[in-house]
């Protein structure tokens, strides 16, 4: 019984002196968490000029907020869950921007997979904006893809039905598990092609497919994308490592307490 006093005695005084650094409070709340990344991943706020990169090793949490944005660099992926029940497969060299029901994206490519929340009225409809058209999902897994210029969505539906409409209204569809279309800037839609868009990374035992590589390890000096910044310093935890260090501290600060009892 004494020894737990004093831990948590010790415990409340470290914290208390040692407030956490903004980066690890970030940790601690969100709309949405990135749980696995691979390369080089940019992360921002709505009006910051430049993109940093991710800090933290692929084994932490991060979280992201409504309307922060996130960009893969070449041979980079990432995995993303949020509170309103997606999970977010994301390729190489895709640019978006995490919303509290939604994403808008740029270009690149991912794989969604989302269970419609119910609540007084009906089911939450995921939203997904693009250049050309907007998607709405009740509950599915699909595949999309948007053109680097911008110009050209493809999406490829697996499970569900999933709403494609073109901004100005004039063109919709709905689209069933097995179906495709490809949407082009001038809002024209085509069923008729068949879209390659790699194996399921949802089904067990698939990875996410990044096509001009495997990754940071692959041997190369990859280039920061226009308008991200290198951080030097990536590979330390400067968030979530002064959480670590309390805690150790706390460890050994408890047991030399202990040692002056006896």
């Amino acid at each position: 019984m004494k020894n737990k006093i004093i831990s948590a005695f010790v415990a409340a005084l470290i914290f208390c002196c040692f407030p956490l650094s903004s980066q690890a409070s970030e940790l601690l709340d969100g709309i949405a968490r990135i749980t696995r990344f691979e390369g080089k991943i940019y992360h921002g706020k709505p009006d910051d000029e430049k993109l940093s990169r991710m800090p933290f090793s692929a084994t932490n949490k991060y979280c992201l907020f409504d309307q922060d944005r996130l960009t893969t660099d070449e041979k980079s992926s990432c995995e993303v869950e949020m509170k309103s029940g997606a999970a977010l497969k994301i390729s190489e060299k895709t640019e978006c921007q995490i919303m509290m029901n939604g994403l808008r994206i740029k270009r690149g490519e991912m794989w969604i997979k989302y269970s419609a929340k119910t609540v007084p009225g009906g089911k939450i409809v995921f939203k997904m904006d693009s250049p050309v058209a907007t998607i709405g999902i009740k509950g599915t897994r699909l595949y999309l893809k948007v053109s680097q210029d911008g110009k050209e969505l493809s999406v490829k539906v697996i499970e569900g039905v999933v709403s494609v409409s073109t901004p100005d209204g004039k063109n919709s569809a709905d689209l069933k598990a097995g179906g495709n279309v490809i949407v082009d800037g001038k809002g024209g839609m085509d069923f008729g092609k068949t879209l390659q868009a790699g194996p399921d990374p949802f089904e067990a035992g698939n990875a996410i497919e990044n096509k001009t590589g495997t990754g940071e390890n692959g041997g190369q000096k990859q280039a920061v994308p226009e308008g991200g910044k290198d951080n030097e310093k990536t590979d330390q935890d400067p968030g979530n490592g002064d959480v670590k260090k309390k805690i150790q501290h706390i460890n050994e600060t408890d047991d030399s307490l202990i040692n002056i009892l006896k």
